[in-house]
């Protein structure tokens, strides 16, 4: 990623008084593979300002510590004319235990992406894996919401494991054992609901998370692919063509996430175009690979 692209990439976010913390989180962001998507992090130095930068950068993680000190507290509803929807934040908790704090925010509706604990779990790839997995949180989940309102719930529950799997490679032996069945006995159950094959949905799942990510981050698929796992962005290139019918190139042009998306709905639950709700398509765009 040149300086320039870096500049324009949406930061990681975080808040943490420890300056131990912060060095860690630093030189996990550079040394892992998340730093093929995210080049940048922006340390706040209080609740408010991390407000005023959530709403700067929408979708961007935040590593907080909760034992943050702070005259407003963790999560104010606003300061100086500042205010944050923190249950729309991929909020990554970075601190031991509070069972007060936790219990809390969960009953203010506050949760977390992901949990780091210093000293515990907070080795390089573990942050790194924090990261991946909450950027644009809010998207998949937003797909996961209109799949369980079509889709059969033995398809609901395959399509779902296979989605929280896609950060890695992924095959379809690893699927069926994280079901706890076998492959022949996922092949069967796919045939049965009417779905593709277990291949085919494993594919889908690895190309909305490329395609995703790559969205956010404005960069072409293919470094996004290789943070994910991908030896090459000719396999992934392959991927696409194998599963969509088309390269990468075609699939931003014929709206990126919002496509795949619309993809997976019809094969996966089954809804027409016509009957496909909530997808905005954009005209098609340049783009480089």
């Amino acid at each position: 990623m040149s300086e320039g692209s870096a500049r324009h990439t949406p930061p990681l976010l975080a808040l943490l008084a420890s300056s131990s913390l912060r060095r860690q989180v630093r030189i996990a962001l550079h040394s892992g593979e998340v730093r093929r998507i995210v080049r940048r992090i922006v340390f706040a130095s209080s609740w408010p300002e991390l407000a005023r930068l959530t709403n700067e950068h929408p979708r961007s993680p935040a590593v907080v510590d909760l034992l943050f000190h702070s005259d407003h507290g963790p999560f104010p509803a606003g300061y100086g004319g500042v205010s944050a929807d923190w249950s729309a934040v991929p909020l990554i908790c970075y601190s031991l235990a509070d069972p007060v704090r936790h219990g809390a925010l969960r009953s203010a509706g506050v949760s977390f992406t992901a949990r780091l604990r210093p000293g515990i779990d907070d080795d390089f790839a573990a942050i790194d894996a924090a990261v991946l997995r909450s950027i644009d949180h809010d998207r998949p989940r937003r797909l996961l919401k209109r799949f369980r309102r079509h889709a059969d719930p033995r398809a609901r529950t395959i399509f779902e494991r296979a989605l929280s799997l896609s950060f890695e490679p992924l095959t379809v032996a690893g699927l069926a054992g994280h079901l706890g069945i076998s492959t022949r006995a996922l092949q069967r159950r796919c045939a049965a609901l009417g779905m593709p094959s277990p291949k085919a949905v494993t594919s889908l799942a690895r190309i909305f998370t490329v395609e995703r990510l790559a969205e956010w981050s404005g960069q072409p698929s293919g470094p996004v692919a290789r943070a994910l796992g991908f030896s090459d962005r000719a396999n992934y290139r392959r991927l696409a063509r194998q599963t969509m019918g088309i390269p990468p190139s075609a699939i931003r042009q014929r709206g990126g996430t919002a496509y795949v998306e619309q993809v997976i709905m019809q094969r996966l639950a089954g809804i027409r175009p016509a009957e496909f709700q909530g997808v905005a398509i954009r005209p098609p765009t340049p783009t480089r690979f």
